[in-house]
């Protein structure tokens, strides 16, 4: 199983490419973050996101993306910004034929690391250890949580260990 794992943010969205094995293992592809603070305009920035992550889905055929649900920001403002980088996010997988799988924050905190309110730097280090990533493995936050919503879908199609 192939999944797109996504952590959809205005200024940075993070992305994962995170792969389980009939065996049970899990590997890391590739991640990273896609960075739009260079844009000056808000319909590049959604651009950019919306091409930065075509490009990853064809270069890695996936056909399943996992990406986390909205949460209800204090500021209104960055809510909006936020529903516009999903949006990106989710043309992109659409317009691909990728299907999408939605978790809130707390599942996907709850799922990898069995506590939904865990910290970026607990999520980082469950992370690391699932994928037998050492410690040095440097990653933004942002791919991180990319990585754990991917690990998320992971886990919650099956056990940890594909049995």
């Amino acid at each position: 199983m192939l999944v797109f794992g996504l952590d959809p943010g205005l200024n940075y969205t993070g992305w994962a490419v995170v792969l389980k094995e009939p065996s049970g293992s899990l590997s890391l592809l590739d991640t990273g973050t896609i960075c739009t603070t260079s844009c000056s305009d808000l319909n590049d920035k959604l651009f950019c996101i919306f091409s930065g992550l075509s490009a990853i889905i064809q270069k890695f055929s996936v056909s399943v993306a996992s990406i986390e649900n909205v949460f209800v920001n204090l500021n209104p403002k960055a809510s909006m910004f936020l529903c516009y980088a999903r949006a990106a996010s989710l043309l992109a997988c659409l317009s691909s034929n990728v299907k999408i799988f939605e978790y809130s924050p707390t599942k996907i905190k709850k799922c990898v690391f069995g506590n939904g309110r865990a910290s970026k730097e607990q999520i980082a280090f469950v992370v690391r250890s699932s994928l037998g990533l050492s410690e040095d493995a440097s990653f933004s936050s942002h791919a991180s949580d990319a990585i754990a919503a991917a690990l998320c879908h992971i886990f919650s199609s099956g056990n940890r260990y594909g049995i």
